[in-house]
């Protein structure tokens, strides 16, 4: 098991299937994993690791969650994450 598996299990399990929890954690994670990155490896790491689990919960509990959607989400907290504290870029 991957770091990205692993990453991706303990988000799972700590919503504990809850797709409102789900999101403020993978929120809290996208601005996290996107501290310092540039625009475009900030996209993959956060999408990778983060769009899997939010569409698996959401279908897991009667949600159709659009890939674009969730990506923008994910996308959104990440280039968030360079305008709070300590990155301030």
């Amino acid at each position: 098991m991957g770091l990205g598996q692993l990453i991706t299990s303990i988000v799972a399990t700590l919503s504990f299937g809850n797709i409102y929890l789900l999101l403020i954690i993978a929120a809290l994670c996208s601005l996290m994993l996107g501290m310092g990155l540039p625009t475009t490896a900030n996209y993959i790491v956060v999408a990778s690791l983060m769009v899997p689990v939010i569409t698996e919960v959401g279908q897991m509990n009667g949600f159709v969650v659009p890939l674009i959607a969730a990506h923008l989400y994910c996308f959104y907290f990440g280039i968030l994450a360079d305008d709070t504290p300590p990155v301030c870029l």
